[in-house]
């Protein structure tokens, strides 16, 4: 017994010290990407350490700035009422890695605030695409196919994005038609004039 009880105490040893070596690398990785004011974003393949902050904002906070929503707003505020009650608030800092190449995508991405961009590594070295502001839209689609992310989409600088989870994807076209539309009719526009090669379903 007491040498099981030495063997769990060394295990719990070693975890706390792996623990606090992610910590430490986590704080220094958010000093770098806050401090490198020549190149907004982190060393590629450098990830951030855990998941993006999610901000508490009440339901009324969160309409109001959907209705302020280049993409959005003009939809019936019962619409944004529902989206607010359905979706997180979350932040990214500079350089963090909003979803990585080949991730499920979790759902909808509202921009609300800052810039985003896809990079992409077609043999040729790693390349933006496509880029994203407050006011547009990004991730999955309602009819959408995509699964998975083509590239990595990272924040070019303090941004914050209102995610709805896909599995509520049914009951928000069921219940949201005028923001469904927008959505799809944002996305069409936007592939046509501006993305080609299809990297406009993703961020």
């Amino acid at each position: 017994l007491e040498r099981f009880q030495h063997q769990q105490t060394q295990t719990a040893l070693q975890d706390i010290l792996t623990i606090g070596r992610h910590v430490l690398a986590g704080y220094s990785l958010k000093v770098l990407a806050v401090n490198r004011s020549k190149t907004p974003l982190l060393p590629f393949g450098v990830r951030r350490m855990g998941p993006p902050e999610r901000q508490h904002a009440t339901v009324p906070d969160l309409v109001d700035r959907l209705a302020s929503h280049r993409t959005l707003g003009a939809a019936p505020r019962a619409e944004l009422e529902w989206l607010a009650a359905h979706g997180t608030l979350r932040h990214f800092h500079e350089g963090e890695t909003v979803v990585a190449k080949d991730a499920p995508v979790a759902g909808l991405f509202v921009g609300l605030s800052g810039r985003f961009a896809i990079f992409v590594d077609q043999g040729a070295g790693r390349r933006k695409v496509m880029e994203w502001r407050a006011g547009d839209v990004g991730g999955i689609l309602p009819y959408s196919r995509l699964v998975t992310a083509p590239g990595d989409s990272l924040a070019l600088e303090p941004s914050e994005v209102f995610v709805v989870p896909r599995e509520h994807f049914p009951a928000m076209i069921r219940e949201c038609h005028e923001v469904t539309t927008a959505l799809v009719h944002s996305m069409l526009d936007r592939a046509r004039d501006e993305d080609p090669e299809g990297y406009a379903m993703i961020w």
